[in-house]
């Protein structure tokens, strides 16, 4: 008898992808050595990675000159104070539309990046949180961006993709829990990270999906946490030879 999990996280995975699994573990793509030991500096896995950026971005619908992708780890809570250290660097205040638990997590954390200013700029509070609060176009401020979390799993809301305005300024989304379970056009947004374990994979990956022209080196801040430099790293890294089995 099969066994559905539907705990919040790790996700399902289809049953092509297991049968995927199972074969490359002992032998992955005929070399001899499983998907869990090729160096992570060799063609193989190189190729993988690329791979699975190109698909990933494919599913999307997001043209790859424009947009590219980050496989990182810390989790999507990480990224509640390592978007703004790299995204609020013009006006040091960001918007944040107050949906629930985790669009107000990720506000507090991103409060605590110095120099910063965090404005609720929406909020479903009044309604005890049994709606999604309609996401403003207009500002009173400068923003470097807004904020929004697309599915509250304590509230049990989610927006819609009509529900998502296009906007001016870079729109940035939490989509932890229903990224590629949902429906959206995804031009709309400059940044969506997510947690992987929801729906998407695994426990321990963090996707982050980003708008090209947001990738600015910043000296001040350490490679890991500089999306610039992350991807440089991972786009240059050398490559080692492959074994022949």
């Amino acid at each position: 008898m099969t066994c559905y999990n539907f705990a919040a996280g790790p996700a399902m995975l289809p049953v092509e992808v297991i049968a995927q699994i199972k074969q490359d573990l002992p032998d992955y793509a005929h070399s001899g050595m499983s998907v869990m030991e090729i160096s992570h500096r060799s063609a193989l896995y190189k190729d993988l990675y690329a791979k699975t950026k190109a698909n990933l971005l494919e599913l999307v619908k997001l043209d790859p000159a424009e947009y590219d992708v980050l496989f990182l780890t810390g989790g999507a809570t990480q990224q509640f104070s390592t978007i703004p250290l790299n995204l609020a660097r013009k006006y040091y205040r960001i918007a944040v539309v107050d949906s629930g638990h985790w669009a107000q997590r990720a506000a507090e954390d991103a409060a605590k990046v110095p120099g910063l200013t965090v404005d609720m700029v929406a909020s479903a509070k009044d309604n005890n949180y049994t709606a999604v609060p309609e996401i403003p176009t207009e500002f009173d401020q400068d923003y470097d961006y807004l904020h929004i979390t697309t599915n509250n799993t304590i509230m049990g809301t989610a927006y819609r993709d009509d529900q998502i305005p296009k906007t001016d300024i870079p729109l940035i989304a939490d989509m932890s829990s229903n990224f590629l379970g949902q429906e959206y056009d995804y031009s709309k947004f400059a940044v969506i990270y997510a947690g992987a374990q929801k729906n998407l994979a695994p426990a321990g990956l963090t996707v982050l999906v980003i708008r090209k022209d947001l990738l600015v080196k910043h000296d001040d801040l350490p490679g890991l946490f500089d999306f610039a430099t992350e991807l440089k790293t991972w786009s240059t890294r050398p490559r080692a030879s492959t074994p022949t089995p």
